[in-house]
């Protein structure tokens, strides 16, 4: 009896000891679930706080590619509109210069009848009026011009000094007729006026043609 109470007692005191073992495992494993437990929820902040900035950083990565697609898109039909200008400005440029050439030609076509042609004369006639009875001056000046077509001499008329009156002058086109062989022209002039007035003196002041100088008759008919 007294060997197996021996032997119980040595278990009770083995069960004493293993519980107290265990008591002191229960007690870290419970001290350790808390740490955990707090771990975790610090963890879940963390995670908390990780997931709102990649939701922030998600809506700036949209924002800045629906900025950047928004951008590539006006490039483009900004980069497409200089283009067509471009395009139309080289359409231009190319009208310009058809235009231009064909100016050309005809110039130079104008050069070579002008070099075929005999010299132009340039002359400059004045008209002196004395309006009766007031004795009122008025003096016109115009430029003429003299180029040969064929048989004839035309001459064309350009108003050079504007006359100090009131009144209406002008002097109209006509046609220079070949007189003789000697190269001797007649040219016709006709002035129109309101009022009668008296011609009083007729100025003409030709230039040479080359080696020729051109004896111009200067005939008047003053119309009421």
């Amino acid at each position: 009896m007294e060997e197996d109470y021996k032997r119980l007692k040595e278990k009770m005191e083995a069960a004493k000891a293993r519980n107290k073992v265990l008591s002191n495992d229960l007690k870290s494993c419970k001290q350790q679930i808390t740490v955990l437990t707090d771990k975790g929820k610090h963890d879940n902040e963390l995670i908390e706080a990780l997931m709102k900035q990649q939701g922030h950083l998600k809506t700036l990565l949209d924002e800045k590619t629906a900025g950047f697609e928004h951008t590539k898109k006006r490039q483009e039909q900004s980069t497409l509109e200089m283009q067509l200008q471009t395009q139309k400005d080289a359409n231009i440029v190319e009208q310009l210069k058809g235009s231009l050439r064909k100016r050309r030609k005809k110039l130079d076509s104008w050069k070579r009848n002008c070099r075929n042609a005999t010299k132009s004369i340039y002359f400059k006639v004045r008209f002196t009026y004395n309006a009766s009875p007031t004795s009122f001056e008025v003096r016109y000046e115009y430029s003429c011009t003299i180029f040969k077509t064929d048989s004839l001499l035309q001459f064309s008329t350009e108003d050079a000094l504007k006359a100090e009156s009131r009144e209406h002058h002008s002097l109209e086109q006509g046609v220079v007729s070949e007189r003789n062989e000697a190269s001797q022209y007649g040219v016709g002039f006709i002035l129109k006026q309101k009022r009668q007035s008296l011609l009083r003196e007729v100025i003409f002041d030709g230039l040479k043609s080359g080696n020729q100088r051109l004896d111009i008759a200067i005939s008047s008919d003053i119309r009421k």
